[in-house]
């Protein structure tokens, strides 16, 4: 099949107009590959899993089919043109250039981007419901607080959203206090969208370092470069998710413990034991999926006497210690006050219930089993789309697995990649966010996933200048493709989140373009998802210029929140659930 495929190699305007084909060729692929997932697949995955058919039921898995062959064809159209050609010889200098220099570079242009994306065009808008909790609980924690009593007793649920703890006197937010710490430094700096881009910032170059010091200065340089053009990377940096922030905490685990691996010093033991306790403030399942496989590993390092015992306890010791201040904030804010493992028992609860469990795998009910297959298939797919912009992402990191390179630092990253994707693969909703915390190992693995396939191409036979050019032509090209199709694709995705998600808050501004205003939103006859957004775009302390309450029909209700806002030109608000169309009227207390 390969011998009768052209040879591109011609000369003049031929192989120009050749290499202007191919580019457009692999243009159309990758929008008709988004096109298929994006809108058929990921976008409506709750219809798609409620069809019992065994077509839909393996639709990812045909999709996928049809894509690796055409993929394999386009990868080698790409090599045969572009092995004697700049792309190659570019990729080939990187590798050869100081890795600060490069590594520096990369992250200054993402940080560039962020600051574009998410300051310019998105205006540091949220997206989603767990934006704004993040954003309530930063607001408290800015100013010295960990929850707020009800301001008015008597109406408590007029202010209170779905979305916030179900306390009986105050309000406070159900999520893990780690992100919500980096965001209140943003609060005060009235710019939270910024502790996001620096956490990135913080990711990358920790994972740059944990690459460098694990495999090299190749593979650090190719990390970075994967990580530079991820529409992953660049687009979930510009919400307020605790992704974010767990990714960086995830990357200076890895730092801290493989420094410990290496050298054993009580120093290093320390500052991973401080990193491990960092990162349960931000996620705690994601703590354990790091550090028990890194405790098994170091177990087996002290039964080989390549470490000290005494270290062991240090970690373990230290994490104990980093990990006090949390137990004592969630018994603080737990209601009533007692020792639990999350804010407000919610995460506890959600562990115990059927949402993340073995149920959905091992359960007998066939459709409960329908549903958990197309789901875990559908995240997979999601992740592989768009975890480095490329049809198949993951293949790289497959290659270890075939080549059983399974010790050392590679049992650690594949162990907490495995755990942690077998762990929300098995969740009934499709929770492509928490695989953000990834990135590290996935950047790692990928990186060193494709050194070792150079090398495995130079001992086939291949040919070491041979098999460069072709690893490098194929690297280079799927980088240029994500810059320039999979990354204004994804931006464009987001975009609409952030605009659907705050519409009726942009609506609200424009309909009501100056003073101060209390809008009553009709609870009964506004769509569910506006009514969230317009309640927690609040300021905690109802501040902002535009303050939304419930309207639950009781007039003498409303007219006692209408009072405690003399000041405030009052309004009643309908979002019709079925049209979307919004009615803004003036109300008054008659």
């Amino acid at each position: 099949m390969v011998s009768a495929l052209p040879d591109l190699r011609a000369s003049g305007a031929t192989s120009g107009l050749r290499w202007l084909a191919l580019l457009i060729f692999i243009a159309l692929t990758h929008v008709a590959y988004h096109q298929l997932f994006s809108r058929m697949v990921i976008e409506n995955a709750e219809s798609y899993t409620e069809r019992h058919e065994r077509l839909h039921d393996y639709g990812g898995l045909l999709l996928i089919a049809w894509q690796i062959p055409l993929s394999a064809i386009v990868l080698y159209l790409i090599y045969r043109e572009l092995r004697n050609h700049a792309p190659g010889r570019l990729l080939r200098r990187l590798f050869a250039a100081a890795p600060g220099k490069w590594m520096c570079s990369f992250v200054c242009l993402t940080t560039a981007f962020g600051i574009l994306w998410s300051g310019v065009v998105l205006g540091g808008q949220s997206s989603v419901e767990d934006d704004d909790t993040y954003l309530f609980q930063a607001a408290l924690i800015a100013q010295g607080q960990l929850d707020l009593p009800f301001p008015w007793p008597e109406f408590p649920q007029s202010f209170q959203w779905s979305w916030m703890a179900d306390a009986p006197d105050r309000y406070y937010s159900f999520q893990m206090p780690g992100h919500c710490i980096v965001l209140a430094i943003g609060v005060l700096l009235r710019a939270p969208w910024m502790m996001t881009l620096f956490a990135t910032t913080v990711m990358c170059i920790f994972t740059h370092l944990t690459a460098r010091r694990m495999y090299g200065r190749r593979t650090a340089i190719l990390t970075t470069i994967l990580l530079a053009t991820s529409p992953y990377l660049l687009v979930t940096q510009s919400t307020y998710s605790a992704a974010v922030t767990g990714a960086a905490c995830v990357a200076i685990v890895f730092w801290a413990g493989t420094r410990l691996l290496d050298r054993s010093t009580a120093f290093d033991a320390i500052y991973t034991g401080l990193a491990i306790g960092l990162l349960w403030f931000v996620r705690p399942p994601t703590a354990a999926f790091v550090a028990i496989p890194f405790g098994l590993i170091m177990l087996r390092e002290i039964l080989q006497r390549k470490a000290k015992a005494a270290h062991l306890a240090i970690v373990v010791i230290t994490s104990i210690v980093a990990l006090l201040p949390y137990f004592i904030y969630c018994r603080a804010i737990s209601d009533p006050p007692h020792w639990t493992l999350s804010p407000g028992d919610t995460y506890s609860e959600r562990l115990a219930s059927p949402e993340i469990s073995l149920k959905n795998i091992t359960s007998n009910e066939g459709h409960e089993r329908i549903k958990s297959i197309p789901n875990a298939i559908i995240s997979l797919v999601r992740l592989n789309t768009y975890l480095f912009g490329w049809p198949l992402s993951l293949i790289p990191i497959g290659f270890l697995l075939v080549q059983r390179k399974w010790y050392g630092h590679n049992a650690w990253l594949l162990a907490s990649c495995f755990i942690l994707l077998g762990f929300y693969c098995l969740s009934e909703k499709i929770l492509g966010w928490y695989y953000y915390e990834l990135m590290p190992c996935a950047a790692i693995l990928g990186a060193r996933a494709t050194i070792e396939f150079r090398k495995w191409l130079s001992m086939r036979g291949c040919g070491r200048i041979r098999a460069r050019r072709t690893v490098s032509a194929i690297i280079a090209s799927a980088c240029l493709a994500s810059l320039l199709i999979s990354v204004p694709l994804t931006m464009a995705r987001q975009w609409h989140f952030v605009w659907d998600w705050s519409e009726p808050i942009n609506w609200l501004n424009t309909q009501i373009p100056e003073g101060e205003a209390l809008v009553l939103i009709d609870f009964e006859q506004t769509d569910a998802q506006a009514r969230t957004a317009l309640l927690g775009d609040n300021d905690p302390f109802l501040k902002n210029r535009i303050v939304c309450a419930k309207s639950m029909g009781n007039h003498a209700i409303d007219a006692n929140v209408r009072n405690k806002f003399p000041n405030r030109a009052t309004y009643k608000y309908r979002c019709n659930p079925k049209s979307g169309e919004h009615t803004l009227t003036l109300w008054n207390v008659q």
